[in-house]
């Protein structure tokens, strides 16, 4: 394990070399990937567009391996005493390693007679559920963890061979909302959507990032202009491109709020607080990630009606505990990774299909500010009626079904 990587070393039984195969786990689970041990070019990969990404990953560690000196910090949180199983949360992307930890659960309710051992990046250390046994935690950058480091190899294999004989879990990188919750890894409760109608303060709460922009760009000669100052003056485009956030953010709360008076409405996200947002809007804003300060957001978004935010990892957690979630999709991104970034949360989830529909929405990014308030009052508003209906036993709903034809 090189990093993120799992794979074993292969021989060919007719003499054509030696190889290194992806072991069904995380994404090798449906993108298995074989690479030559010579030179690490491709032998055999998927090569859709959903995977070919995982073997092009592994082909370019590879070739650019060496030792990187990943620092690993391990922390015992109870003594072993049975067969250690690994789970490898090492990636880097946050949203490809999150859902990797959020399956530690299912092994941890039908896998007890093992003593989980999690590897994670750092920015997870925070979300260790009760139970494992041990987490080997890299402190290293998190875009480091694509490289192929031959020292982290080697630490690895010391640190295993202390035992006869280890396991790998399979640790699929996308996990279904149903096999966990959420409140054992943040330790939030997530928002009842059963009490969705209850409150007449509504809380929306904005999930902000300064690397993947808001803003509305309805007019091609803005978009001409900003895609020439991108290359022309990276830093003044960066600098641009917040400042048409925060307007785009100020508009989206003015729009709600002129529907809404009493509505408590939130900027959470990655940035500098209090710079250009409206006196009225809660900033939560942070430069520095701690555990108190995740926590405060996990509260937050636990506390929110609705969650609005632009298409990445950052909307895994809000999405998670929130009451519904509007996502803003980047113009040209892949369509079929709409909801990758979603997780479920199903506390309190009122009817299995049709709520799910109305709390889990996705508008083009650049969707003016009025139109975006008009899909959060389209689900503030419908919720009440159909609590009403959802919550009827079968043979009520059944009863006025039948006497509305008579």
């Amino acid at each position: 394990m090189p990093g993120m990587w799992c794979l074993a070393r292969l021989k060919c039984r007719f003499g054509h070399g030696e190889f290194y195969g992806v072991l069904a786990e995380g994404h090798g689970l449906y993108a298995p990937a074989l690479i030559d041990a010579a030179d690490g070019c491709l032998v055999q990969a998927d090569k859709s567009r959903y995977s070919i990404w995982f073997a092009e990953w592994l082909k370019d560690a590879f070739r650019t391996r060496g030792c990187q000196e990943t620092p690993l910090r391990i922390r015992r949180l109870r003594s072993l005493r049975a067969k250690p199983l690994v789970v490898n949360c090492l990636d880097s992307c946050y949203g490809h390693s999150l859902p990797k930890l959020l399956s530690v659960q299912y092994y941890l309710e039908h896998y007890p007679d093992y003593d989980l051992i999690v590897i994670l990046p750092r920015c997870l250390e925070w979300l260790i559920p009760d139970g494992v046994a041990e987490a080997w935690i890299s402190d290293g950058p998190l875009d480091g963890l694509r490289a192929w480091d031959d020292a982290l190899a080697r630490r690895f294999s010391d640190l295993v061979s202390q035992w006869p004989e280890a396991w790998i879990a399979a640790c699929p990188a996308g996990v279904h909302c149903t096999e966990f919750e959420i409140q054992r890894f943040t330790r939030v409760e997530p928002f009842d959507v059963s009490a969705f109608a209850a409150d007449e303060n509504p809380k929306v709460t904005f999930i902000w990032r300064d690397d993947r922009f808001a803003f509305s760009e309805r007019s091609a000669i803005r978009r001409t202009w900003l895609r020439v100052l991108q290359r022309m003056a990276p830093e003044w485009s960066r600098r641009v491109r917040v400042r048409l956030q925060l307007e785009y953010v100020n508009q989206i709360g003015k729009a709600l709020r002129s529907r809404l008076p009493a509505l408590d409405f939130a900027v959470v996200g990655m940035g500098v607080r209090g710079a250009g947002l409206a006196g009225w809007i809660t900033d939560m804003r942070s430069l520095v990630l701690e555990e108190d300060t995740e926590r405060a957001w996990c509260d937050r978004y636990a506390q929110s009606h609705i969650v609005i935010g632009v298409h990445g990892s950052n909307m895994l957690l809000p999405s998670a505990h929130a009451g519904a979630v509007l996502t803003l999709m980047p113009n040209g991104y892949p369509l079929y990774l709409c909801f990758t970034d979603t997780i479920l949360n199903g506390r309190g989830a009122l009817h299995p299909t049709m709520s799910t529909l109305l709390r889990y929405k996705t508008v083009p990014l650049g969707t003016n500010a009025d139109t975006i308030a008009e899909w959060v009052m389209a689900t503030l508003q419908a919720f009440p009626a159909l609590t009403r209906i959802w919550t009827l036993p079968a043979c009520q709903t059944a009863e006025h079904v039948s006497c509305s034809f008579l």
